[in-house]
């Protein structure tokens, strides 16, 4: 079967190289797995049995996963490393070539269960059932590729919806401090008098421990920009987003009172808190504290909002999970304590 031509020739010829590597350490993985089965039936005089059979069907039912895993593994390294962009033929494109890296011929494995005396029973039974896990093991995978490649286009569609603005230069997907600045003094200058600016200061909980984790460079890839879309996805036409360190985030909402700000803030917290964040095969749970603030009331310039808010947020840090409302006088405390 030819490979298919797929959305990046870099792509392709990378995956080509490791797919084979991988699949040769799974193949002796097998193997020693069938011997130290035979053996072990060969002992209780069991060599050529259905039970024997069903020891190799249960191994290669096991190892159509791990290949199956170990492609969209190389897949995800690759497309990371080589800087995969969105377009309207990636979608199918990663579906087609991984659909070819997981052949309906099933590699090898029907020859295992001949070498057990099991060919009869492959051809009667086994077979469709191995195939029935090659197919609900390609469906996982096709749900995969679809949030991957959702998060590109959203990124896409982010760059183009909000042209000639600078945006942060690791990820790209917010914007920078410098452009808050300067789009907080264009809605002052915009807004009528008695109007509010609310500024939202968010950070994630307990950042620290997904790096330890996971390790910076996986969380960089994966957890982290999908909390930014996040952010990205639910400010979008209600003001903007920015990237404020690494996991500290500023949203600007113009013309938002205290309550409006403060129940948006709860909104975003809430769904963060619902979301579950994909790191490789595990889904991650976040929650985010964060502060609130608003011009003309708590500071005169974006600089003195942004620091009223910082002090709400580190309040709201100590407590987790939490949303604070900067007040001179006492801070008012909004949002629901964390459940444990």
């Amino acid at each position: 079967m030819p490979i298919p031509v797929t959305h990046d020739k870099t792509l392709r010829d990378r995956v080509d190289e490791l797919v084979p590597l991988a699949f040769n350490r799974l193949r002796k993985e097998a193997d020693q797995e069938i011997s130290s089965a035979s053996i072990n039936l060969a002992a209780r005089g069991l060599f050529h049995s259905g039970a024997a059979v069903s020891q190799v069907h249960n191994i290669c039912v096991q190892q159509v996963g791990k290949r199956t895993d170990e492609v969209w593994k190389i897949l995800q390294r690759v497309m990371d490393a080589v800087s995969i962009s969105y377009s309207d033929t990636l979608r199918q494109d990663l579906k087609t070539y991984f659909d070819y890296y997981v052949p309906a011929s099933l590699w090898e494995l029907p020859g295992l269960y001949e070498r057990m005396g099991g060919k009869a029973l492959y051809d009667q039974s086994f077979a469709a059932l191995l195939l029935q896990e090659r197919a609900e093991q390609l469906k996982r995978i096709h749900v995969e590729i679809d949030l991957y490649v959702d998060r590109l286009q959203a990124q896409a569609r982010k760059s183009v919806a909000v042209p000639g603005k600078e945006r942060d230069q690791k990820f790209g997907i917010l914007l920078s401090p410098k452009q808050a600045v300067l789009d907080f003094d264009e809605w002052k200058g915009r807004l009528k008098a008695g109007a509010s600016i609310a500024v939202l200061f968010l950070d994630i909980d307990n950042f620290k421990e997904q790096n330890t984790h996971h390790t910076e460079a996986v969380v960089d890839k994966t957890l982290l920009p999908d909390v930014l879309s996040l952010l990205a996805d639910v400010v979008d036409q209600r003001g903007a987003a920015y990237q404020q360190g690494g996991d500290e985030f500023v949203l600007i909402l113009p013309n938002y009172d205290k309550t409006e700000a403060v129940a948006f803030a709860e909104k975003v917290r809430s769904r963060i808190a619902s979301h579950n964040f994909q790191v490789g095969e595990q889904a991650e749970s976040l929650t985010i504290s964060g502060g609130v603030a608003l011009w003309p009331e708590h500071g005169a310039t974006y600089d003195d909002v942004l620091a009223k808010a910082n002090l709400a947020n580190r309040e709201a840090k100590e407590k987790r999970n939490k949303i604070i409302l900067f007040s001179h006088a006492d801070r008012v405390d909004y949002g629901e304590r964390q459940t444990d």
